[in-house]
């Protein structure tokens, strides 16, 4: 069973140690996408029976690309690797080829060096400043920051599970009545100096779903930019599906649901202007014309629309 151990996109940090209990009493086993998990908060594998856990160096402040899988001796021998070269065989014919054992099989070709060189001098320094000491000055920090936007007219805050109990990265997303997403942040670069992420974070379904987006008007959407239809995962016979009260309730409709619905098929309608211009070989990409610039937003809108 593969679990985020945080969300990259609300902050809620998993309760590992149950979910580990559930595969464990069913015959299965736990592996852990860390990358969001591992800079913030400390982890002990065994005592929270995790099998199997993978992160990334440079969510750790840690350059060149380096990241690292760790996985039970046995699961590692018995698999192929992924990437097939130099130092990962001990024999190849004309026939067929024999792999080496666990670690090498999954290293082939010229080891990045530099990069785990840095990744570890990344743990070693946060094992210096000690990971509870970062949770508890992050906590620190994200709470103000929750606070602050709570206070703000407007915003909306997007959380899978509601309450202060429930423990979070610093991560804060939300919307804000009136205004895209790419003007917003726009904004908030050019004429504040804050830096935000827009967008969906690579997890569409997860943000249609703290939208209030319904399956039907997902369709309506891929129909729109030229995607084929496609079953709704979320419609699947018999899966429990969370909504925002962590008992597998839809959102409320009204201000909270359908009106966000709404926003998100306005900020991803195709523009009834744009066209289909062939790319060569049966493809086919969408033209869109300049955008309209915004009016009321002298500084940042007519700068981007130029």
């Amino acid at each position: 069973m593969a679990v985020t151990g945080a969300s990259n996109v609300t902050g809620e940090v998993w309760p590992i140690g149950e979910l580990a209990g559930i595969a464990h009493r069913h015959g299965a086993e736990l592996f852990v996408d860390a990358a969001q998990l591992a800079p913030h908060r400390p982890i002990d594998m065994a005592r929270s029976g995790i099998d199997h856990l993978a992160f990334s160096g440079h969510k750790l402040c840690a350059p060149f690309g380096a990241g690292a899988l760790v996985a039970r001796r046995a699961r590692l021998d018995e698999r192929e690797p992924q990437l097939q070269g130099g130092g990962a065989i001990k024999l190849v014919t004309l026939d067929g080829v024999i792999w080496a054992d666990a670690p090498d099989i999954h290293e082939a070709g010229s080891p990045n060096v530099v990069g785990v060189v840095a990744l570890g001098a990344a743990c070693r320094r946060l094992l210096e400043l000690g990971m509870e000491a970062v949770a508890e000055q992050e906590r620190s920090l994200a709470q103000r920051l929750w606070t602050g936007l709570s206070s703000l007219p407007g915003v909306r805050p997007l959380r899978l599970w509601p309450g202060a109990s429930t423990d979070r990265v610093g991560v804060a997303r939300f919307n804000l009545d009136g205004y895209r997403h790419p003007l917003l942040a726009a904004i908030l670069s050019a004429e504040h100096a804050i830096g935000v992420r827009h967008g969906c974070f690579c997890a569409h379904p997860l943000i249609s779903e703290l939208l209030g987006v319904s399956d039907d008007e997902i369709a309506r959407l891929r129909r729109a930019l030229g995607g084929a239809p496609s079953r709704s995962p979320r419609r699947r016979a018999g899966q429990h599906r969370a909504g925002h009260d962590g008992v597998g309730h839809r959102p409320a409709r009204g201000r909270g649901g359908r009106d966000r619905s709404d926003r998100v098929s306005r900020a991803l309608r195709v523009p009834p202007r744009a066209r289909r211009v062939p790319t060569g070989g049966g493809s086919t990409r969408l033209d869109y014309p300049p955008p309209a610039c915004p009016a009321g937003r002298g500084g940042i809108a007519s700068r981007r629309c130029r």
